[in-house]
């Protein structure tokens, strides 16, 4: 195994990378000095060596240079190969996300268009809440939705209670949504923009026009649930979250009147 440091010196590349070993360094060493000591000795007239000269006499200096510059290739290259790996992962994250919009936006569309022909197959107003309703309970998560309105307040229903509000929230929040398409159902639709949100989510951004002209924008944030495929798990229609604001509102009936009341009126709203 290669251990690089970019600041290493040659002697520690050289040990690094197990070309030369510390004991074979610092014997070579002591034998150049012992060297020195003996030729100093007997040429006193002559200047004493230096040991960076006895290290070149030697020969350890090429080796260890040659050494090093092995090392910079080994490291360069060990770059080099992790800036193309991590060029392939970011090319595979990007597919992946490319992916997982485009399907959201099939979805998507998809979602809309069985919205629409609820409403243009049939001019029975009934008939028409009730095939719109349909085609929504197919494509939100009902599950999602309804804990996330109750919030906190869900870990006090009793069975009973829990019973009778999973019985009623389906046809409560399609109706809700029902309402607040109808009057731009069987509009042409055209989608703006589409951008992941988070590592499970994509919004998708839609526009509708009313008869009068005026545009109507709706974001549909989508989930892909790994039992279920994508499903919606938020509309929101001109900048308004129904999810959101309507959580804040049982919140609020909730603790001015209690969950049996509330599961009352949902009741009422739905007959």
């Amino acid at each position: 195994m290669f251990t690089i440091r970019s600041h290493s010196s040659d002697l520690e590349l050289a040990s690094d990378l197990e070309l030369t070993s510390d004991l074979e360094l610092t014997s070579d060493i002591k034998m150049i000095s012992r060297s020195m000591i003996s030729r100093s000795t007997v040429l006193k007239s002559k200047p004493s060596i230096s040991l960076l000269a006895a290290i070149m006499a030697l020969g350890l200096t090429p080796a260890i240079s040659a050494h090093a510059i092995t090392a910079k290739n080994v490291a360069q290259t060990s770059e080099a190969s992790q800036a193309a790996s991590v060029n392939q992962s970011q090319t595979q994250a990007d597919k992946i996300a490319s992916d997982k919009i485009q399907e959201a936006v099939s979805f998507t569309k998809e979602l809309t268009d069985n919205a629409n022909r609820a409403f243009v197959d049939t001019s029975d107003e009934s008939q028409q809440l009730a095939n719109f309703q349909d085609v929504l309970n197919q494509g939100l998560a009902l599950d999602f939705l309804g804990r996330f309105m109750l919030g906190s307040n869900r870990n006090d229903l009793t069975q009973e209670q829990q019973t009778r509000y999973d019985a009623v929230f389906p046809n409560y929040i399609t109706q809700l949504y029902a309402e607040q398409f109808r009057g731009i159902a069987g509009r042409e639709l055209s989608i703006n923009d589409a951008t992941a949100f988070g590592r499970r989510d994509v919004i998708v951004r839609t526009r509708f026009f009313r008869d009068d002209g005026t545009p109507v924008n709706v974001d549909w944030r989508a989930r892909k649930l790994r039992a279920e495929g994508h499903k919606m798990i938020d509309i929101i229609v001109s900048g308004v979250s129904i999810m959101t604001v309507k959580r804040e509102e049982f919140s609020s009936f909730i603790t001015a009147n209690g969950v049996d009341a509330l599961i009352e009126r949902l009741e009422q709203e739905t007959n």
